[in-house]
């Protein structure tokens, strides 16, 4: 409706509005990435960062969690509404452990089979909505079989295409994502056989200078790329050794590698002196997570600076995110890992306490004390003396989208939810 009365003002004289008019041409989105598999699997573990945000919508933007037993809360409406307690009970996607969902006007309560099973939901931070303005239309593998059984926990089969179809809050109708190396989706990008490539790391930018066809959309950077030390190793587990990796390492000369700007590398943090002269271990590996070319050109970076003051082995080993994430806890293989971790600042303290006791074996009970209390302040100045991860560079990243379509403000890479807001631009304003 919105389309067809901003067509029929533009039409000064020439038809009258009342008239009935020809239904606008469907509006398709043809996206690039490169790997979809985190599109079904409820952890987020593909090989990309998520986009669940564009089809759903997540819980803790329309509710509230409220405990009120060991085995029951109660998800307040933010926005109280008439069935406002109904949609959420209904809609609701992620509910393991659930074993009754009750409405009220307002309010939808969820009786748990368990105490453990509450803790797991109210830990979760990143609980689904089925609302938004996409749903699912279908998925093909890589051979072009269209995939059954299509759920945001469906699994993580070898997905090569997603198709999106609006629920009418959008001038984009259907949104196809496609997997793809970056280098075929820059060519496709280049020859307009595709519209946008929605995350690269900064260290391509240059690429994209003077490009008239190609608009760049730089995304707030929301992470930090973190050197995790691997704690479980008795060699690692004196913080005098990872103080003196951190005093060695120079994190601006790394950024300056990683991302092309020196600038990038996180200057406010100071670690810790060691307190005695130390020895590296003769040989070992740097984890680094493949799809992100940032961070294997970092960890060649490092290995670099490292191999000049030390004559040590170090081995590069590049991984997928399943393996990175899902078979780090109790892995003795590795002792470093290069791997994004959130702002102090801004991110979700219990995904914080998670990345370091996954990549770290870091659980200091004087840390998770300070991130349960919100002091981003006392949980630097303890990784600054403890060490158990050091902050290399900001994660910048930007997204490159055909000049034919406007609008679009990321507001961070762990989300694609701004593609609904990209529309075709005017004739007279298009850039």
């Amino acid at each position: 409706m919105l389309r067809h009365l901003l067509a029929c003002s533009a039409l000064v004289g020439a038809v009258a509005c009342g008239e009935p008019q020809p239904p606008p041409a469907p509006v398709t989105l043809r996206v690039g990435a490169s790997g979809l598999s985190s599109f079904r699997s409820r952890s987020f573990s593909g090989d990309t960062a998520h986009a669940m945000e564009l089809a759903y919508s997540l819980l803790r933007e329309h509710a509230t969690l409220e405990v009120m037993g060991p085995t029951r809360v109660a998800l307040r409406a933010k926005s109280p509404a008439p069935g406002a307690g109904a949609f959420l009970c209904e809609r609701l996607l992620d509910d393991d452990g659930v074993i009754a969902r009750t409405p009220t006007a307002d309010t939808c309560v969820l009786d748990f089979s368990s105490s453990e099973a509450l803790d797991a939901f109210e830990g979760y931070p990143w609980l689904l909505l089925d609302h938004g303005p996409f749903r699912w239309e279908r998925e093909h593998d890589d051979g072009g079989r269209e995939i059954a059984g299509v759920t945001p926990s469906g699994g993580n089969s070898a997905i090569r295409t997603v198709e999106l179809v609006a629920r009418g809050r959008t001038e984009i109708d259907h949104i196809i994502i496609t997997a793809m190396p970056l280098h075929e989706a820059w060519r496709r990008l280049f020859a307009r056989q595709l519209d946008v490539i929605p995350n690269m790391s900064w260290l391509y930018r240059p690429h994209f200078a003077g490009m008239r066809s190609v608009r760049t959309i730089d995304i707030p950077a929301s992470s930090h790329m973190h050197l995790f030390f691997n704690t479980r190793l008795p060699a690692w587990a004196d913080a005098d050794v990872r103080r003196h990796v951190a005093s060695i390492v120079e994190p601006a000369a790394v950024a300056a590698a990683a991302c092309g700007d020196p600038a990038c590398a996180v200057s406010a943090w100071k670690p810790a002196a060691p307190a005695a002269p130390v020895e590296l271990p003769p040989s070992f590996t740097i984890r680094v997570l493949s799809s992100e070319s940032s961070a294997v050109t970092a960890a060649h970076a490092l290995s670099y600076r490292l191999r000049l003051h030390h004559k040590v082995d170090i081995s590069v080993e590049p991984v997928s995110i399943a393996t990175l994430v899902g078979d780090s806890a109790g892995q003795s293989d590795y002792a470093l890992v290069l791997a994004p971790m959130g702002l102090l600042t801004a991110s979700d303290p219990a995904l914080l306490l998670a990345s370091l006791a996954a990549l770290a074996g870091y659980e200091s009970p004087a840390f998770i004390t300070a991130a349960e209390h919100g002091d981003p302040a006392e949980m630097q100045r303890i990784l600054e003396e403890d060490v158990p991860s050091l902050p290399l560079y900001e994660m910048r990243t930007f997204a490159a989208v055909d000049a034919r379509f406007c609008g679009g403000a990321p507001t961070k890479a762990t989300s694609w939810a701004w593609l609904a807001d990209l529309r075709p631009c005017p004739e007279e304003s298009a850039p």
